[in-house]
């Protein structure tokens, strides 16, 4: 239930270990498949009639035993009265400014209308996460009134999910918690050594540099088809 960039990887991995495999997560399972999942998150988004959104929803998580990070953070209401034996963790940062420092240092960094955003623009990926941005800033503002990388949603969220989840099936959680909250609350035995520490930044930061060099190839490829298209023409009048 918890925001991207609130550990969603470290928590990933901890689920995994404990029996919750596989659990899906934007980078691992839905990025490369954003061709055939990106139009059904779009259209979850967009979808006013409940049962037709759950419908999606249970299609797209099917064969998962567990979900975290975004877009699946966005329907906490949704799977409380779909899976109503689920248990959801709430994924915290220490603060609401180390959140949206955390957002705007890995991931925000594409969504700026800076470089970045316009070499990566038609690329596949990005271009879809462009489209399920804006779908979710629009939404959160008429929800609550705030834009989606400020520190009020980071709060306004959170506040939303406590009050929609039974306290009983809430667990509020770092991953600097460890184990002991997480399988107390899962009713799982501790693992033997530590609570794994993904590095959500560097995992972001490098695919975000593949995507930099998708788009380079991708502007190379519309200059040469440009520069082509003019001698062509050229030519002709001539």
């Amino acid at each position: 239930a918890g925001l991207p960039r609130t550990s969603t990887s470290s928590l990933q991995a901890g689920l995994q270990i404990l029996g919750y495999d596989p659990c899906y997560h934007t980078i691992p399972h839905l990025l490369p498949n954003a061709s055939i999942q990106g139009p059904m998150w779009l259209k979850a988004i967009n979808t006013r009639d409940k049962a037709v959104r759950q419908n999606i929803l249970a299609e797209i998580v099917s064969g998962y035993s567990a979900i975290v990070d975004g877009p699946g953070c966005f329907f906490v209401e949704d799977w409380v009265e779909m899976y109503p034996d689920a248990k959801f963790v709430l994924g915290m940062r220490k603060s609401p400014q180390a959140w949206l420092d955390s957002v705007v240092g890995s991931i925000g960094k594409a969504f700026d209308k800076g470089p970045i955003y316009y070499l990566v623009y038609f690329v596949p990926e990005m271009h879809f996460g462009f489209i399920m941005n804006n779908l979710w800033d629009a939404q959160t503002f008429e929800k609550y009134g705030v834009r989606v990388r400020t520190t009020d949603f980071y709060l306004k969220h959170n506040n939303e999910v406590r009050r929609i989840v039974p306290k009983e099936r809430l667990l509020e959680f770092q991953a600097a918690d460890g184990w002991a909250p997480l399988c107390d609350f899962l009713g799982k035995e501790r693992p033997t050594g530590d609570f794994p520490h993904v590095n959500d930044s560097k995992a972001a930061n490098r695919l975000m540099r593949s995507f930099v060099m998708n788009g380079l190839g991708v502007w190379t490829a519309i200059a040469l088809g440009v520069y082509g298209a003019y001698w062509g023409l050229s030519s002709l009048l001539l």
